[in-house]
């Protein structure tokens, strides 16, 4: 089957995405309580944006 060039980007970009999720997955099993979001963490978003209105 033939692709364009941007399907066939398109499809390497979610394939890759993919794999990276099964690896942040594990890495968090592994973790465990020792684990850090990798962007805000649950229930931390009021306080992030406070302290971007402060400008921290």
């Amino acid at each position: 089957m033939k692709h364009s060039v941007i399907a066939a980007v398109n499809r390497q970009l979610a394939h890759s995405s993919y794999h990276i999720g099964q690896m942040v997955f594990i890495g968090k099993m592994l973790r465990d309580a020792d684990w850090h979001a990798l962007s805000i963490p649950k229930g931390k978003s009021a306080e992030h944006n406070a302290k971007m209105r402060k400008g921290q």
